[in-house]
């Protein structure tokens, strides 16, 4: 309730500069036209209906005259009347009277320019001498009582608005005397701001417009809308016109303000002189709204920058602009070529195109470029070449690259005519495991949709969200559970490529009877690296250098500096790189991350450079291989287990309910995440020596899918008794119990729906999920996941309001998010990924036999 009172004050306050500006603004021209001085819309209409108003024509002059008395004087009485009672006016009169023995001040002082400009001279003189009240006996009996009856029915609304109007006319008396007295601002800030304020005073243009840019209450404060932005685009077109030594633009700035004794703060748009830095703005907000009670915690101003005055922006540009102009060059040269060039005339083999899924250094971060026929896990078990076709490709490549040169085989890994059609290809290869086609997109579609809601609702990452307490209560809901638990979609995107790399490298082993060569493990390694890396590192130049200019507005900054969004700080890939180029970013500075998903990538190379210690004694030694296996499956138990009582501990002081180490120390690190992709590799283990063919009788399959299903949705919907409406409180072994088991127990039951469908039980969910349609998009979906998170930051900072948020609004959203994200994934895949898999092919020396 403390809150709803001081913002009330500041309805008031707004409602009374408003209404008396808006009175100026027209009261000039009403006069002359013989109109109402009514600062009160709606009055003047009651008024001209009243039946003494309207004179009939054939009157005579003296009763026209008389009746024009009548009117004028009921007119000046109701305005008087109507000050009196609705904004208190006593008080500004008390004031104005202490005021008269200065001239000077009285002469300059703002409010008193606007009560002149508002009633005219002899309206004043009546109203500092008090109620007018010497021609009350002339007015008929009628008259006096509605006037009466006026005052009387005004008498209950004006006690309800005493204490609020009372500081609101503080607060704008004390202002001139708040500004004036300032010692610690710049002069240029002071003498701007006052003559802003006295361009108010005035009546002028730009000022009014400056103050109608500033952020004011609106409604729903109980829904959450405590966040007033005011209008952005309109501040900052705003030019004061004066003398020229006065001229100033608008600047829009917003401030974070906390309200005494009330558990939230409010983000505040303010137009102010250009002239006031944000060391200005903060001591002007602080002497100004400590009258109110409000405190400011931090202010920022939004500075205008061209990106062509940051040199690392320019040096981005040109470098999209280079990739951008050989991709174009090169699709020109190869369709003239390929319709027109009778010498370099080829043929084209797109049959057979690799599906994807089957490549056992990516899953999530399969990329597109390797489309060949040789790809297919029919062509691996063929050729015998697990190391993600890698070398079969080079064979390949070499074989149908004879008679060309060198040339025509660069361009054509640059052409968009040659690699589109690769790209939008559905066919798969005969023995690939064509469900997790449909895994992967559909997973990626979840993180779509958890990170839809994320952004800026769910975690304080910016007030972009109108009704942010209404829409925290679907948060309470059952449903709601599946979006908040997006988060296991990662750990299933870690099971397939555990299973990927398992099952393709024992293949590979058995086809060479267990000899592995150190050249052909440095491939295994190389074509990884060089898989992920051209386009993840495109990406963080993107994102330092380009990504801070594309957008603009009254929350851009903003999504900069929550410490959840710590992590997304364009800076940070400036001075960090190097650790998403080592892929170690998930370890060295997690806390100035640079991309703050990318963590993904760090644990999945790692998991990946280890798997062979792992994989090569599964194939020669099981026993051994299974020991290890269990050891680490134990071992990432322990970790967890430990690092989530701390984190439980470190909750239960309350000290900082904003500490975010869990997301650090916990959430992003390998050792509590490896549990997943162990599962993985396990899954592929037990595939690999059933030859994906296994017999299995019909109770064990469906007791498997029960089991499966209680594992996924235990851990999906299990804390819904804790987190919705007068939910239980868990105790601190039940939350530590649930917190340590989630991600195994999810990947347990996700790896039994992919063993399944592999071996041929999955029935209508391996017919939905082996759709060759699934079979492009998979291919995109590493670009996508690198992408996605920035599109949804242009969209959702970008705008000047905030997000009135309804389900068809997040639905909404999330549709454009996938439409969108995938569409400019594509474009990166054509510009960066796939050609730098055409030029692996060219350059990497063939293997030896």
């Amino acid at each position: 309730m403390y809150l709803i009172y001081r913002i009330l004050i500041l309805l008031v306050y707004t409602f009374v500069i408003a209404e008396t500006f808006t009175y100026q603004s027209h009261g000039t021209s009403r006069r002359q036209d013989g109109g109402s001085n009514n600062v009160f819309p709606g009055m003047e209409a009651d008024l001209n209906n009243d039946g003494d108003v309207d004179i009939p024509q054939q009157a005579s002059a003296g009763q026209q005259q008389h009746k024009q008395q009548q009117q004028q004087f009921r007119r000046q009485q109701q305005l008087l009347t109507n000050i009196i009672s609705m904004s208190k006016y006593s008080y500004l009169l008390k004031q104005t009277q202490a005021l008269k023995s200065n001239n000077h001040v009285l002469r300059t002082n703002p409010l008193i320019n606007i009560l002149r400009n508002v009633l005219p001279e002899d309206d004043i003189a009546k109203v500092l001498g008090g109620t007018p009240t010497a021609n009350l006996h002339d007015m008929p009996q009628s008259e006096k009582a509605e006037l009466q009856d006026a005052d009387d029915g005004k008498e209950d609304l004006e006690k309800l608005l005493n204490s609020t109007i009372d500081a609101a006319l503080e607060l704008f008396l004390r202002l001139e005397y708040v500004i004036t007295s300032m010692e610690n601002i710049t002069t240029t800030c002071k003498n701007d701001t006052l003559e802003f304020w006295s361009g108010l005073a005035e009546g002028k243009q730009w000022a009014f417009e400056m103050f109608d840019a500033s952020g004011k209450p609106g409604g729903g404060i109980l829904q959450g809308n405590i966040n007033w932005f005011g209008n952005y685009d309109q501040c900052l077109a705003i030019q004061s016109v004066g003398p020229k030594s006065a001229l100033f633009n608008g600047k829009f700035c917003t401030a974070l303000v906390s309200i005494q004794d009330a558990p939230v703060s409010i983000y505040w748009g303010l137009c102010v002189p250009s002239s006031c830095s944000d060391v200005d703005l903060k001591i002007l907000e602080t002497d100004y709204l400590e009258v109110l009670g409000f405190k400011v915690k931090e202010s920022h101003c939004d500075e205008q920058h061209s990106m062509w005055e940051d040199p690392s922006a320019v040096a981005g540009f040109v470098i999209l602009c280079f990739f951008g102009f050989i991709l174009i060059s090169c699709t020109l040269i190869d369709i003239i070529v390929h319709n027109f060039g009778a010498y370099f005339k080829r043929k084209r083999q797109l049959a057979h195109m690799q599906p994807g899924v089957d490549n056992p250094v990516f899953t999530l971060t399969e990329s597109n470029g390797d489309f060949g026929k040789s790809g297919s896990s029919a062509e691996l078990m063929k050729n015998g070449n697990s190391f993600g076709s890698l070398q079969n490709e080079s064979q390949q490549s070499v074989a149908n690259s004879k008679g060309k040169d060198i040339f025509m085989k660069i361009v054509t890994s640059f052409s968009v005519y040659t690699n589109l059609p690769k790209v939008l290809n559905t066919s798969q290869g005969k023995g690939t495991l064509t469900c997790l086609n449909g895994v992967r997109f559909l997973s990626m579609s979840w993180v779509i949709l958890g990170h839809t809601y994320i952004m800026g609702f769910i975690l304080p990452a910016g007030p972009t969200t109108q009704n942010i307490a209404q829409a925290y209560k679907w948060t309470k809901g059952f449903w709601f559970q599946a979006i908040v638990n997006a988060v296991f979609s990662v750990d299933t995107f870690f099971v397939m490529s555990g299973i990927l790399v398992t099952y393709l490298f024992l293949k590979q082993l058995d086809k060479l009877r267990g000899k592995l060569s150190a050249g052909m493990m440095g491939l295994f390694y190389f074509h990884r690296f060089w898989r992920l890396t051209p386009l993840y590192m495109m990406c963080v130049m993107i994102f330092a250098t380009v990504f801070p200019y594309m957008g603009s507005g009254p929350f851009w900054n903003r999504q900069f500096d929550s410490p959840v969004s710590e992590s997304i700080r364009p800076h940070n890939c400036r001075d960090n790189w190097w650790t998403n180029l080592l892929y170690i970013n998930n370890i060295v500075n997690t806390r100035r991350m640079c991309i703050g998903h990318s963590w993904y990538l760090a644990n999945d190379m790692q998991f990946f450079i280890i798997s062979p210690l792992i994989i090569i004694p599964l194939y020669m030694y099981p026993l051994i291989g299974l020991i290890i296996w269990l050891v680490l499956f134990v071992a990432q138990f322990i970790t967890t287990g430990i690092l989530e009582h701390k984190n439980w501990m470190i909750g239960q002081t309350g000290e900082n309910p904003d500490n975010f180490d869990w997301l650090f120390d916990l959430y992003m690190k390998p050792y509590c995440r490896i549990g997943a992709y162990l599962v993985g590799m396990l899954t592929g283990f037990i595939l690999f020596h059933t030859h994906s063919k296994a017999k299995i009788k019909k109770v064990v399959v469906a007791a498997g899918w029960c089991l499966a299903v209680i594992c996924c949705m235990s851990v999906l919907y299990g804390e819904y008794s804790k987190s919705r409406e007068n939910g239980i409180r868990w105790s601190g072994d039940v939350e530590i119990l649930y917190n340590t088991l989630k991600r195994p127990v999810w990947s347990i039951g996700v790896a039994w729906m992919m063993f399944a469908c592999v071996n041929g039980y999955g029935g209508i969910v391996n017919t939905i999920l082996s759709w060759g349609g699934w079979v492009p998009l998979s291919r995109l979906t590493f670009a996508a996941y690198l992408i996605h998170p920035t599109m949804m930051w242009i969209y959702v900072y970008n705008r000047r309001t905030p997000i009135f948020a309804t389900q068809y609004t997040m639905v909404y959203m999330f549709f454009g998010h996938m439409v969108t994200s995938y569409a400019v994934a594509l474009g990166l895949t054509l510009l960066f990924e796939s050609p730098m898999m055409g030029l692996e092919k060219i350059f990497l020396p063939k293997p030896r036999k």
